[in-house]
């Protein structure tokens, strides 16, 4: 093994111990959450700087939208040949979620899990390409498909897709990026919406451990700062500042869908309305102004 090799390797192992555990690690997630906290708008720079290194999955300060009063104007959702429904529930893995909460006589889908509740008739959503064939090879159906166009087979009648873009990335249009993480529901939560007259949300916790409408405003950014394990197609990984960004977004946009008078949240995100200056500060990381 040459000397010029040795550096070279040494130099590579910097690097990858620089980006997975300062840039992806607690250093990052700390240092994004002491920005938020001295002026959100930082958190965008600080986006665009860790750019030159690689993409940590949030919003640079070119990259913000404009704001209007119709939240869906963020995104873009192309629906293909699926059902319109006056009303339905949708499941989500939260620990806040109880079966005898649910109105079973509603179409109720479960996102990303079984059919906890043993209804009759249960529909099936997935947002990832492994879940969905995982949950496609164990027999779940009928599954609707919230994810890039394309990214899986749907050719069966049993299988339908409704395609949901965020607008945040204007250069590079994929399917929920990085900053709405890949187990999130709010990409399939948006896309019900745009085929429902109605929906009520159950168990979309996003790793709280209590409603927020209990905790103080420390209390959230020491939970913003957590990191959790969670499962993606069977697989264990923990979340880190990837996890971080997808919870500012979903905080985001369960305040702005509470406000809808046909959206109904049961879950520990349902006191997001109490937290106004935590949304103002988030507000400000996706919108010009």
């Amino acid at each position: 093994m040459t000397l010029l090799y040795k550096i070279k390797s040494i130099f590579i192992n910097i690097h990858n111990y620089f980006i997975l555990h300062v840039l992806k690690g607690g250093v990052g997630i700390f240092t994004t959450v002491l920005l938020f906290i001295i002026n959100s708008r930082l958190v965008n720079y600080y986006n665009k700087l860790c750019s030159i290194f690689m993409k940590i999955g949030f919003i640079s300060p070119n990259d913000k939208l404009i704001k209007t009063n119709n939240l869906f104007d963020d995104f873009i959702i192309h629906t293909n040949n699926i059902g319109f429904y006056n009303e339905v529930n949708i499941v989500i893995r939260g620990k806040s979620f109880q079966c005898s909460d649910l109105d079973m006589s509603i179409p109720t889908f479960f996102h990303q899990i079984d059919n906890i509740c043993n209804i009759d008739t249960p529909l099936y959503t997935a947002g990832d390409v492994g879940t969905f064939n995982k949950m496609k090879k164990d027999g779940k159906e009928p599954i609707i498909f919230f994810g890039a166009k394309g990214t899986v087979s749907t050719d069966d009648d049993s299988y339908k897709e409704v395609n949901v873009y965020s607008k945040l990335n204007k250069n590079k249009i994929i399917s929920k990026q990085k900053l709405l993480s890949a187990q999130s529901a709010l990409p399939t939560i948006i896309g019900l919406c745009s085929v429902s007259k109605k929906i009520n949300i159950y168990g979309w916790d996003m790793a709280l451990d209590d409603n927020l409408k209990n905790m103080s405003y420390l209390q959230v950014l020491k939970y913003l700062t957590m990191r959790v394990e969670t499962r993606v197609a069977g697989v264990k990984y923990r979340r880190s500042i990837g996890f971080l960004f997808s919870k500012f977004i979903n905080l985001y946009y369960a305040y702005r869908l509470m406000k809808l008078p046909n959206v109904f949240i049961y879950s520990r995100l349902s006191g997001v309305y109490k937290h106004k200056r935590l949304i103002s500060k988030i507000e400000s990381m996706i919108y010009h102004r």
